[in-house]
């Protein structure tokens, strides 16, 4: 009887003999076999919040600022004008003086006063190209730029756009008839120029 209430007695005294451990808070440090520290929640090496930094797309367009047409191309960004000749290539005179079939196309084209585009290549001292459009309005009046043509085939030195009028028909007609190193000087195609209030295309 006696050995049963000392076994009683030492049931009911265990659980006061062990205390509970403490919880370690989340968030806390706890110590590495290497000496350093983890903590929960850590930031990644790639962002602050743990996310990759996002892409930047650098891609310009050649010869550009950021992809836009510098404001001096003027007559040249004119891309709605019709355009039926391509690049006319003037020829070497008095070499082989003698108008292609771009030529041909030009010269008619400013013959009849037609309101189109009109780009003329000249290479005689370094490369220039001329942006040529015609108001079509029957008094000649043509709007016209000149820009130097680099190495890379891009455009540099804008001019300033200018408001020119065209020599008479029978001018361009004589050159379609005889051609002559007067028909291959665009500078001669025009009877006066000057600069152009507002560069429009149309």
């Amino acid at each position: 009887m006696r050995a049963l209430t000392v076994l009683v007695v030492l049931a009911l005294a265990a659980p006061a003999c062990f205390t509970e451990l403490p919880g370690v808070p989340a968030g806390s440090s706890t110590g590495e076999p290497d000496g350093g520290t983890s903590t929960s929640g850590a930031t990644s090496p790639t962002g602050s919040d743990g996310g990759s930094a996002p892409d930047q797309d650098v891609t310009t367009e050649p010869g550009s600022s950021g992809g836009t047409s510098p404001p001096e191309e003027g007559l040249f960004a004119c891309h709605d004008a019709m355009e039926p000749c391509g690049v006319w290539t003037l020829p070497d005179c008095p070499g082989a003086c003698a108008a292609d079939a771009a030529g041909k196309c030009v010269l008619e084209q400013l013959r009849l006063r037609t309101s189109v585009g009109l780009r003329i290549r000249e290479c005689a001292k370094g490369c220039t190209l001329d942006a040529l459009l015609p108001r079509g309005d029957g008094t000649g009046m043509t709007r016209r730029q000149r820009a130097s043509i680099g190495a890379d085939e891009l455009l540099t030195k804008y001019e300033a756009p200018r408001l020119c009028e065209l020599r008479g028909e029978e001018f361009f007609a004589n050159c379609l008839a005889d051609f002559t190193p007067e028909c291959a000087d665009p500078d001669t195609w025009f009877d006066v120029c000057e600069p152009l209030a507002a560069t429009m295309c149309l």
